[in-house]
């Protein structure tokens, strides 16, 4: 029970950027809003999503502005989450031997 704890939450949240006291509001209104039983679940999803997307939304948009260039972001319907991995990422399992099979070594004695 929040009320027993004594603490006094609101929708918003205050945090430090270099020295100055920035205020977040987690909805709108949010500074006006008591955190209550009734509502406290929906204050810890949306001060979960934010903590996570802080600092990098700017970061993420330029990414998929970037990756909307060269695949259009409608197309990403075509794939699951293990193909889309495997286009990004490549295979995980590197065969060493094969490696060092076609590998040419220039300068280097083993």
């Amino acid at each position: 029970d929040l009320e027993e704890c004594g603490l006094e939450l609101y929708f918003a949240h205050e945090f430090e950027v270099l020295g100055e006291v920035k205020v977040h509001e987690l909805k709108p209104g949010g500074e006006d809003i008591l955190v209550t039983d009734e509502n406290k679940e929906e204050y810890i999803n949306l001060m979960v999503s934010w903590r996570f997307t802080r600092g990098v939304e700017d970061q993420f948009k330029a990414f998929l502005e970037g990756f909307n260039e060269i695949v259009p972001i409608q197309w990403l319907q075509y794939f699951d989450e293990r193909e889309l991995e495997l286009i990004l990422v490549g295979i995980q399992d590197f065969d060493i031997q094969d490696w060092q099979a076609h590998t040419i070594y220039r300068n280097y004695r083993r």
